[in-house]
Formats: structure tokens, C-alpha cells, sequence
């Protein structure tokens, strides 16, 4: 491990906490080089899309897109298509410039930190990329498969892992598809003791048959047992050993193996072996692997989505991976400033639930299912006042129209010491293009608190530039609930970047304390992006399944929830030690409607700052024009410029937008800012110039920020020309 640290003094006790670096990094490129791409016209957007690679990478983005491209191709040269132009100049930009893995625009690969920085990619026709099948086709599948009655009489079932007992009830989720979307509704049954202990003999797998010989008895006979066992799965209380999986095993591999009938395994070889082929062929002949693999996906009648059907991820193969550990230092620095500058944030949703779980329960232990219950206990979500706004059996999707409570808005805005430190510094740097500059001296009243950070946590830079004495570097923000958010899900894609999150984990771990991870599908196709290796201890399986061993496996029924000392805890019966629930992938769960699924979400982050950034503050936010801002050789927020409709209208060609780009002192090249979405614009370019008086037609507001990478001066270069670069570096607590 590096032995560079932040802020050793910090005091816990009689201890000290400190953070020390992983002597790995992860780094993430773009398929192109950015000099590949600066310089487009409509000649060079032909020519690229005639490649191999490049019109795979678009067809796997947009089937739809890579059909009127090839039309395209195949006009008259003079002939063009303005809008179809400029959708495929996108693509090849975001291709050239940003990081972010997407499909084979942009891919990832583990580094080693070291004593000098030496990183040489290899071409990128030798990149490593793993095609599977979309999980939205894969759930598809699975459910054609569960219908059939033979294939069912192989399969084992289990109780649906969000099934609890409430006073004489039985109450569980569901799931349907409407609109290709996968809806939830809340469900309840008679409990009784028989069906109780038909859902207790299930719990460790079971057979339709064996299930139903259980059920038999003088009264009932197996015909009417096998009839109740099946409407007992059609009611999703029963879920099969085929259902949705986002841990562990690729999926596909899962369903083949369970699957008995030979027609169905030599289909299931067939797509694997083609699947095979994609991952080996250098993008020659792939797209009629595509369509033969399309052919076969309908094989059972699944309704085929080719813009939905492929998920690949790219993994970008070295010659030598090694960055100076020396940057270290200047991190640290940024990562201490950042501390001193953000302020805690409530969790205003388990707040609320403490003060309701209080009003109720006091100092009581209780079921999680009865506290969260949304008829009989306080559910979970502050913009509800009680249970009232909701009933079972409705549809939990939409239950965001319920009642929402009422509360006086007593909001009043307060200057922080950080809003009167931006105060000051931007009435001193009035002109446009002047830098804030944040200082030493500016910092000491501002303290530094480690206390409330995770046990592990990322930060992800760009290395804009790299110069004789300091690279320049930004880097706008740091944390997570774990360094593993924005790994895991490529820990599939080789078995480097499979050991690292497992060295991550293996830091996260305390004595008296399970982290168990939580598994859950919330919607079929955010499962490419959930899914990942299992490689905690526990899991907590929710509307999902765990491919754990059942004593591993911590079902909601297992937990018990308190409030001690302020602070909210939850116990597993079973194993008796505290249990804290992990996400281990990037999945925004903020906006999900299972109460109990956003709760153990929320559980992770408890009294500690998950996220520490640079803010302007409510007295600045809403200024049209931001500065940069640094720290020594540090980016925290790149200059902002913020236009609405009223100025965006005044320009309608090349002679207003050069007027409106000196007017506004904006650089030749930023990036339009979509919230995760960036798309760079050279204004000394025609083409981008174009592209970007289009888009601003229809446009009601756009951000543009400063795009800095400097490709004369880059910290990678592959064929002598200059790579984009993010490198995600992560700490782990160590208290001394």
C-alpha cells in the first residue's frame, strides 16, 4: 500500500484517524485520441464511419442510427444530411473526448502507482471488450422460459424475497411489465399456518413436485396441489431459480445451466459461442454476428430490441500502466482543502424516520417490515405525513402522487464563511477570465474534519495538462458510500480490476459489524450496470436474486431496527451483530419508490458526508458567469457560463456567434454541461460551430464550462497523439 496519507493528526479518542491510498489506480480513455477528433469535417465524419470499428461502436449505441448512417455512406458524396451529420459527429466526439466507459466508445483498465508515470496503451484494435446480452432481453427470456410448464417442473422456487407477515397478513411486491417498464405493486394474502409452512418448506430451493407432495393430504389431491403450487408462482409469492440476477454468475451462464431440455442448451451454445466470436474478431464481420444473434434471440418468441439486445464493456489493454505516486501529494492537498469547504449535509430522510420511529416505537427493537410498512408502521420518505397516503395492493411506482405532508417553508439563507470567502474574491476578479484563486491563509478558519467519512472512498481526476514543474489537474469532488461504486461493475471484465474491489472490500470490513450487500432489480435494464461480483460476505436480496448460500443471505425478515444514542440500527436475529447495508455500484437510488429498498440504501451513508465538493453557494449559484477556481495546481470548478432563451436567440449565424463568443469572453472550446452529459464544442471549427448554432434552436437554457485538456501537452499519448484521461484513485481509513 502507499504510505501517503491525509491528515495523520486527525484525533479520534485517544486514536488517530488517517487515510492512506491504494497503490492502484484505475484509469479510464477514450476509444480515439483527442487530435483524431478535433479537427472533423463532413469528409472526415464519412471516412471514420467507414471504418470497422467505428460503425460497430455506433451500432451498439443506436441500431437505428448506424441503419441511416449506412444509407449515408452509400449517397452521392454531395449529397448530405445535415442532422444525421451532426448525430454521428457527436458520437465521434464523445469517442475522442470523454472517459466515462460507454459501450466501445470509452473503456477502463487498472494501473500501478510508482516512481515514475509511464502509461503506453495499446492500439486500440487490441482492447479487450466482453459483449453480453442485455439484461433487458435476459429478463425477457427468463420470464418466456418460466412460463414454460416443463420447464417450470425443472426449475427450483423460493419465497419472494420481499414477502413478510403483518398481523394476519401476508404482504409482498410484484413486479409487471407495462410498456416494457417493470412496474411494482404492493400485494396481500390471508396468512394462515398452512401457507406459512408452505413458504417455510420453500426456503431452501424446492420442485413443483416436491412442493406439491407436500401439500398432499387426504382432502387434496396432487392435481390440486400442483394447480395451487403454480398459482402460487404466477403470483410472484413463489420465484424461480431463474429469476433476475445481479451478482455473482454472468446470467446468461446461469439460465443455460439450468435449463435441461437439449434443444434449448445447443440454442444457448449457439449464442454463446457467437457471443464468443464478437469478443475476437477485431470488429471484422461483427455486425453479421449481430444480426445472426438478433435471429436467435427470437428464437422463443421475445420481443427483440436490437438497441437493447448487446451490453459490452471495453477494457483498455497496456503496454505499461504506471503513474507517478508523487501526484499523491497534490491530491491530498485538494482532498483536505475540499474537507475544510464542505459542510455537513442532513440525511433528511432518515432523520425524519428516526423522529417518527420515536413517536412510536421509543427505545423499542422491531421488525424492518413492520417499521417500514406503509399501512401499519411509518413507511420511509419525509415528503409523507403518514401512512394514510398509501394502501396496499396500489401500485408503489406512482406513489410519489400521494398526499405529501405539509410543511411551513421557513427557509432563510444563511452566508457561510465560504460564501463571504467567494464574496470577496469575486469582487476583486471582476473581469471575465480572471481565476479565483483559493489561498492557504483563506483557510484557517475553516476546519478539517475526518470523522464522518466513509471507510473508503474514490476521487476521480482529469489530468489536463502535464507541464515541468506541476501537472495541471482537476478535480471537482471525492467520496461514495465505498471506493467500489464506480468499479464493481467492471469486475467481470478482467480479473485485475476483480481483485482491487476485492482488496477494497477486504479494507471495509469490522469485526462486529456484517456488511451485506444489497440485491436488488429495480428496473431490467439498469441490471447491466448493477451487475457485479459478489464478493462481500453477505447479501441482503431483495426483489432480486442472491447466488450465495441461504446462510448467507440476510433476508428483510431477518432484520431488526432501532434508534440508539441518535443513530439508527439494524440487527440481524439470525447472525446477532449489526448489520450495515452496502450498494456496491453506482445505481442513483434517490428517486426509488420501494421504501424498503431506498431505506437500507439510506442505512449506508448514516452520519457521515458521502460527498465533498466545491459549491458556489446560494448568493453565486445563480450568476451567469463563474470563474474557475483553484487550489495551487488544482481545478475545482472550471469556468461556467449560463445562457437562457432571451440570449441564446440573438445568435442565428457565424457572425452574431462570433460576436456573442467575444461579448462573453468565451473560449473556443468548451463542453455544452447535461447534467452527466458533456459534448464538446471547438468554435474555431465549422462543423462544431454549426452543431452548436442547431442545437441552441430549440434550446430553452445551456451551461457551457471550459474544456482544458491540452493535447500538446498530454499525460498519455498513443501513436503520438494526445489521450483524455480520468484516473480514479481511492483511500481507505486506517485508525492508529
Amino acid at each position: 500500500m502507499s504510505k501517503t496519507s491525509l491528515n495523520e493528526s486527525q484525533k479520534n479518542g485517544s486514536k488517530k484517524i488517517t487515510y492512506l491510498s491504494f497503490d492502484k489506480y484505475v484509469l479510464r480513455t477514450p476509444y480515439l485520441t483527442f487530435n483524431e477528433v478535433k479537427d472533423l469535417d463532413i469528409v472526415k465524419v464519412r471516412d471514420f464511419c467507414s471504418l470497422p470499428s467505428i460503425s460497430e461502436a455506433i451500432y451498439l449505441a443506436s441500431p437505428e442510427l448506424h441503419q441511416e448512417m449506412l444509407k449515408y455512406l452509400n449517397r452521392d458524396h454531395e449529397e448530405t444530411d445535415e442532422k444525421l451529420v451532426f448525430a454521428l459527429l457527436k458520437y465521434l466526439l464523445r469517442m475522442g473526448t470523454r472517459c466515462t466507459p460507454f459501450g466501445l466508445f470509452s473503456g477502463c483498465s487498472v494501473g500501478q502507482m510508482g516512481n515514475e508515470t509511464n502509461i503506453t496503451l495499446k492500439d486500440s484494435s487490441d482492447y479487450k471488450r466482453v459483449t453480453r446480452l442485455d439484461m433487458n432481453y435476459l429478463c425477457s427470456l427468463s420470464q418466456k422460459l418460466e412460463s414454460d410448464k416443463e420447464i417450470r417442473e425443472e426449475l427450483l422456487y423460493y419465497p419472494n424475497t420481499s414477502l413478510y407477515q403483518i398481523g394476519d397478513e401476508l404482504r409482498y411486491v410484484e413486479h409487471k411489465y407495462i410498456n416494457t417498464e417493470r412496474k411494482h405493486f404492493l400485494m396481500s394474502i390471508d396468512a394462515n399456518e398452512f401457507i406459512n409452512d408452505v413458504m417455510k418448506t420453500s426456503e431452501a430451493g424446492i420442485t413443483i413436485r416436491d412442493l406439491a407432495s407436500f401439500i398432499v393430504d387426504p382432502e387434496v389431491s396432487l392435481e390440486d396441489a400442483t394447480d395451487f403450487v403454480h398459482e402460487l408462482i404466477d403470483n410472484q409469492l413463489l420465484i424461480s431459480s431463474i429469476s433476475p440476477l445481479v451478482t455473482g454468475q454472468d446470467y446468461l451462464k446461469v439460465l443455460s445451466d439450468s435449463i435441461k431440455s437439449e434443444p434449448i442448451k445447443n440454442w444457448f451454445s449457439e449464442i454463446k459461442s457467437k457471443l464468443s466470436k464478437l469478443d475476437n474478431n477485431n470488429a471484422k464481420g461483427n455486425l453479421l454476428l449481430y444480426n445472426e444473434i438478433a435471429d436467435l434471440a427470437n428464437f422463443f418468441d421475445v420481443k427483440v430490441n436490437k438497441k437493447y439486445l448487446f451490453q459490452t464493456d471495453l477494457n483498455v489493454t497496456y503496454i505499461k500502466n504506471e503513474l507517478n505516486s508523487s501526484i499523491l501529494e497534490d491530491v491530498n492537498d485538494a482532498l483536505q482543502v475540499l474537507n475544510k469547504l464542505s459542510s455537513k449535509k442532513t440525511n433528511s430522510k432518515l432523520e425524519y424516520f428516526k423522529k417518527k420511529f420515536y413517536e412510536r416505537f421509543e427505545e423499542e427493537e422491531v421488525p424492518l417490515t413492520l417499521a417500514l410498512d406503509v399501512e401499519t408502521g411509518i413507511g420511509f420518505g419525509e415528503e409523507y405525513e403518514d401512512a394514510d397516503s398509501f394502501s396496499v395492493s396500489e401500485l408503489i411506482d406512482d406513489v410519489s402522487v400521494a398526499r405529501p405532508m405539509v410543511i411551513e417553508d421557513t427557509t432563510k439563507v444563511v452566508q457561510t464563511k465560504l460564501d463571504k470567502l467567494l464574496l470577496s474574491k469575486s469582487l476583486s476578479n471582476r473581469n471575465k477570465g480572471a481565476i479565483i484563486e483559493i489561498e492557504h491563509d483563506d483557510l484557517i478558519d475553516f476546519k478539517e474534519n475526518w470523522d464522518d467519512v466513509p471507510n473508503t472512498f474514490s476521487v476521480v481526476i482529469r489530468i489536463c495538462e502535464v507541464r515541468d514543474s506541476k501537472p495541471l489537474i482537476y478535480l471537482p469532488g471525492f467520496g461514495g458510500s465505498t471506493a467500489t461504486n464506480l468499479l464493481n461493475r467492471f469486475s467481470h471484465v478482467d480479473a485485475e480490476m476483480y481483485n482491487y474491489v476485492e482488496e477494497i472490500l477486504l479494507k471495509e470490513k469490522q469485526e462486529n459489524i456484517i456488511f451485506a450487500e444489497i440485491v436488488h432489480l429495480p428496473q431490467a435494464r439498469v441490471g447491466n450496470v448493477l451487475s457485479r461480483a459478489n464478493l462481500r460476505d453477505y447479501e441482503i436480496p431483495y426483489l432480486a436474486q442472491s447466488s450465495l448460500p441461504i446462510e448467507k443471505q440476510i433476508l428483510i425478515t431477518d432484520l431488526l431496527v432501532s434508534v440508539r444514542n441518535g443513530r439508527v440500527v439494524l440487527r440481524s436475529k439470525a447472525n446477532n451483530k449489526e448489520v450495515l447495508p452496502m450498494l456496491s455500484n453506482a445505481h442513483n437510488f434517490d428517486a426509488d419508490p420501494l421504501p424498503i429498498y431506498s431505506f437500507l440504501c439510506e442505512m449506508q451513508t448514516q452520519n457521515t458526508r458521502s460527498y465533498f465538493d466545491f459549491k458556489w453557494g446560494d448568493f453565486l449559484i445563480n450568476e451567469s458567469y463563474l470563474p474557475r477556481v483553484v487550489y495551487k495546481n488544482i481545478i475545482f470548478s472550471l469556468a461556467t457560463w449560463k445562457f437562457n432563451r432571451n440570449e441564446l436567440k440573438k445568435i442565428s449565424n457565424n457572425q452574431e456567434l462570433e460576436i456573442w463568443l467575444k461579448k462573453n469572453s468565451i473560449p473556443n472550446r468548451v463542453h455544452i454541461s447535461d447534467m452527466d452529459n458533456n459534448l464538446f464544442i471547438d468554435f474555431e471549427n465549422e462543423l462544431s460551430s454549426k452543431m452548436f448554432l442547431s442545437i441552441i434552436k430549440s434550446r430553452d437554457y445551456i451551461i457551457l464550462k471550459e474544456y482544458l485538456f491540452n493535447e500538446d501537452m498530454p499525460l498519455i499519448k498513443k501513436d503520438n497523439y494526445g489521450v483524455e484521461n480520468e484516473i480514479i484513485l481511492s483511500f481507505y481509513k486506517e485508525i492508529i
